[in-house]
């Protein structure tokens, strides 16, 4: 699957009340091709590999994270809605899964919350907080008797 048809993939099941985008770029060098994949949340870079990840750039461009990341992303895309919440993958070195979950629309306030309480990494923990905080603001004009 192309690079585009996946990104088209994972951001129709992110919350689309967030401005959260999945994003891949490929570095030509000389016969090297090498790899970047960073997440944006509100245009602020929130996770970046290799760069936020030190074990990555010592591995160089051989490394396999692409391949990785792209197992990952199908891994996820290929769960039902009961599984995603539970699901783990070998080759998530680098909490993109949890990163997922946070951003999918079919995940609900109450288990969004839940995530608080567990040790969550920083993007995701981001994420989440973007999402309540988008979701209580909603309540509030609800309440409030105005659309």
């Amino acid at each position: 699957m192309r690079w585009s048809a996946l990104q088209k993939s994972i951001n129709a099941i992110w919350d689309q009340r967030i401005t959260l985008r999945i994003h891949c770029t490929r570095y030509r060098s000389v016969s090297i091709g090498v790899g970047r994949y960073w997440i944006t949340l509100h245009g602020e870079t929130i996770w970046d590999l290799p760069a936020d990840f030190n074990d990555e750039r010592m591995k160089g461009p051989y490394g396999g994270s692409a391949t990785n990341v792209t197992i990952v992303i199908k891994h996820y895309l290929s769960a039902s809605r009961r599984e995603i919440t539970g699901l783990h993958s070998k080759h998530d070195e680098w909490g993109l899964l949890d990163i997922f979950r946070a951003a999918d629309r079919r995940i609900g306030r109450r288990t969004l919350e839940s995530f608080l309480k567990r040790e969550i990494s920083a993007p995701a923990r981001k994420i989440v907080e973007a999402r309540l905080t988008h979701s209580q603001r909603k309540q509030t004009r609800r309440i409030g008797g105005v659309k």
